[in-house]
């Protein structure tokens, strides 16, 4: 089923070029959203995210083989000598922590004015804030996957297009052969 979800006003990021390539600028521009980009080396830009990490490499990354830690000073021994993971692999280690861990685990941070010293989870502050203010749905468009779309020009040839050694080929292109 479809989720529901928050469109943000704004996002702040690292410098990295990833973010702040005009492709994401402009994917956020059409959706509204502006991009703030944190001051190099100030965590405190970002401390929710920061805080996250924390919790991540505290509960989960520090608990696997291989784990080389923050710093050469917190690395086990011989850690080249142990497994490694795939980032496939790593993202659904992660994925089912944050869905079976850290969404069901009570967080300080989180309260309801109206119950004061109540302790919630991520899982519950959603469910309370659509109960108090309904469902908002990120724009609904069948385009709206485009938008995302990194646009390189090619030549749209006779058997169609050629990207990284592999051809694609349609019928939405017949009226565009031959043309870039």
């Amino acid at each position: 089923g479809d989720l529901p979800a928050c469109l943000p006003e704004e996002i702040v990021v690292d410098h990295g070029k990833q973010y702040m390539s005009d492709h994401v600028i402009g994917v956020c521009a059409r959706l509204g959203i502006t991009v703030q980009p944190a001051i190099p080396h100030k965590p405190t830009d970002k401390p929710t995210v920061e805080r996250f990490f924390r919790t991540l490499r505290e509960s989960v990354l520090q608990h696997l083989p291989a784990y080389k830690g923050p710093d050469v000073y917190s690395r086990g021994k011989d850690v080249e000598d142990k497994a490694f993971y795939y980032v496939s692999e790593l993202e659904q280690i992660i994925r089912e922590w944050v869905g079976s861990v850290y969404h069901r685990t009570q967080h300080d941070g989180l309260c309801v004015p109206e119950i004061p010293r109540a302790e919630f989870c991520p899982a519950e502050m959603f469910e309370i804030g659509v109960a108090k203010f309904g469902c908002l749905l990120l724009p609904s468009s069948p385009d709206l996957a485009y938008e995302f779309l990194d646009v390189r020009w090619r030549m749209i040839h006779h058997y169609g297009v050629e990207v990284d050694g592999l051809r694609y080929d349609g019928a939405g292109l017949n009226l565009y052969r031959g043309t870039r």
